[in-house]
């Protein structure tokens, strides 16, 4: 979902599919002591692409320039989708306020990156792995 009302640029909460996860991770097969954390270099720097293949398909300032993925998919059981599956947007913005301000506020940052092309400007909460 992208968000940035009255913010400085276009932020999005991003979700995984669950299914979709564990077929990716079955796909990608790696194994050893770092897996985990290879898992999650390799799973940053997809969204990345994604985020990345999204905006150039509009205007620099309609590209998302912040974004965080989310620890569990919008789903009606949560009370963020209703039952015709539309996002409730104004309970999502409500729900994860805490995250939409950190996600703001890492960009702000000095010496941190401001795109998403840089994975590495993803915080400890981005883990989607937890």
């Amino acid at each position: 979902m992208v968000v940035g009302d009255n913010r400085p640029c276009v932020g999005a909460l991003i979700t995984l599919d669950p299914e979709f996860l564990a077929h990716w991770r079955a796909a990608l097969a790696l194994q050893g002591e770092m897996r985990e954390a290879r898992e999650e270099n390799a799973l940053r720097e997809e969204v990345a692409r994604a985020v990345a293949a999204a905006n150039s398909a509009v205007s620099r300032s309609e590209s998302i320039r912040v974004f965080r993925v989310l620890p569990e998919p919008f789903d009606v059981t949560n009370g963020l989708l209703t039952p015709s599956m539309k996002l409730r947007r104004d309970e999502i913005v409500r729900h994860y306020a805490a995250e939409i301000d950190a996600m703001y506020e890492s960009r702000r940052r000095p010496g941190r990156p401001s795109t998403p092309e840089d994975p590495s400007h993803w915080e400890d909460s981005d883990n989607v792995f937890r």
